[in-house]
């Protein structure tokens, strides 16, 4: 069950949550000060670092995906557009 907690590689995980929350909340348990505008602070911190996390996941999923397609699509474009045409020239 330990490891489900775990920080896992690519991931914040709750390891950095916590320890977010804990720096949003550490100077009101000592000085007694407001925790809201803290925690808010901390809470938009945390959505902004996931959206880019998101945001450089999808682009790398792009990425990825542009090999497989062109090595598809190249030698079937060859196949259906090039090697016909190149073939009615010579023939004509």
């Amino acid at each position: 069950m330990a490891g489900a907690f775990a920080d896992e590689p690519g991931t914040r995980g709750l390891g950095a949550v916590l320890h977010t929350l804990d720096d949003a909340l550490r100077s009101p348990w000592q000085d007694g000060s407001a925790a809201v505008p803290r925690l808010r602070a901390a809470a938009e911190q945390l959505d902004t670092l996931e959206r880019m996390h998101i945001e450089r996941a999808a682009s790398t999923l792009s990425v990825r995906l542009l090999l497989p397609m062109g090595l598809c699509f190249l030698p079937a474009f060859l196949c259906i557009a090039v090697v016909p045409t190149i073939m009615s020239f010579v023939q004509g």
